[in-house]
């Protein structure tokens, strides 16, 4: 069955696996059984935890409506679960519940929350004074690779353009890699040396230069060789040039910023790389901060507007 979901649900998903236990299991959109009939129901949110032995299943419904959820949407909620597996039932509201609701929920031993949208003003906001996150990312396209080869005997130190499928070795004389595979993952990696200008890259830039000083910083402090000229002769490579084309793309995600019970929340939604995404962060009482990037999100359903 294909999951349905929407923008508010997402939220309380991620919130939840933010500060659920490491050992639970958070899943979303859980078919849950019936124990009478077998029948399989829909749960929007299920957190399942061994404790002392034992299974324990807290189903989570979610709503997003324009008005207070009522006594019988709840009424309905706990019918929905009285025989199906759920040990505790917890129900999140977008806009909050009526006073019936409430007395209802509380009469049934269900829990309940609601979305507050927390004002420019507030000491509670994650991100004071800004109104939008912003994504990058960052394609970058060798177009030239130079190795710098170091002198050997009466060979003198050169710069040589390298093809894509140079092949490099070891100092043993064993293929490491292709040129292209080297540069692929010099590239790619943010810990390598494309990180700087990733980091810096804005709209306007077009091109980028990085250049390696000391080759053997590729291969674990271990120098790298080419086969050049006639024979089997190694020579050293002792720096790399890289240089190609370089394409940004930024992103803005305008910011929403709340609470659900005592838990800060802040997050938007926009695109990465064509895809739907959603960023989400929330901060616990510590001070502490964390951040999921998602592209996990089906923008067809229904978006949560406060």
């Amino acid at each position: 069955m294909p999951k349905r979901s929407n923008e508010f649900q997402k939220i309380v998903l991620l919130l939840k696996k933010h500060f659920a236990p490491s050992e639970a299991t958070v899943t979303e959109s859980k078919m849950l059984k019936h124990r009478i009939t077998g029948e399989e129901k829909e749960v929007d949110i299920c957190i399942a935890q061994m404790i002392a032995g034992h299974s324990f299943v807290l189903s989570i419904e979610c709503t997003d409506t324009a008005r207070n959820v009522t006594a019988e949407w709840v009424e309905r909620m706990r019918g929905k679960h009285e025989h199906l597996e759920t040990d505790k039932l917890v129900l999140i509201s977008s806009a909050g519940f009526s006073d019936n609701a409430l007395k209802e929920a509380k009469g049934l031993g269900i829990e309940t929350y609601s979305f507050e949208e927390l004002n420019d003003e507030s000491a509670e906001l994650i991100f004071k004074n800004t109104k939008s996150l912003w994504h990058k990312v960052v394609t970058l396209s060798a177009k030239k690779v130079l190795f710098l080869i170091e002198s050997i005997g009466e060979l003198p130190e050169e710069n040589l353009s390298v093809s894509s499928n140079t092949l490099i070795f070891n100092e043993k004389g064993e293929i490491i890699s292709e040129a292209k595979e080297l540069v692929e993952f010099l590239l790619a990696d943010p810990n390598n040396v494309g990180k700087p200008v990733t980091r810096d890259a804005t709209e306007n830039h077009k091109w980028f230069e990085i250049h390696i000083e000391k080759a053997e910083e590729v291969y674990n402090n271990n120098p790298i060789f080419i086969k050049y000229l006639e024979g089997n002769l190694l020579r050293k490579i002792k720096s790399i040039y890289i240089s190609g084309e370089l394409t940004p793309t930024i992103n803005e995600f305008p910011l929403i910023q709340g609470k659900i019970g005592e838990d800060n929340i802040a997050w938007g939604t926009g695109k990465i790389q064509d895809k739907e995404a959603i960023i989400f962060t929330t901060e616990n009482r510590k001070g502490e901060r964390r951040m999921t990037i998602s592209t996990d999100f089906d923008a067809k359903g229904k978006k949560f507007k406060k």
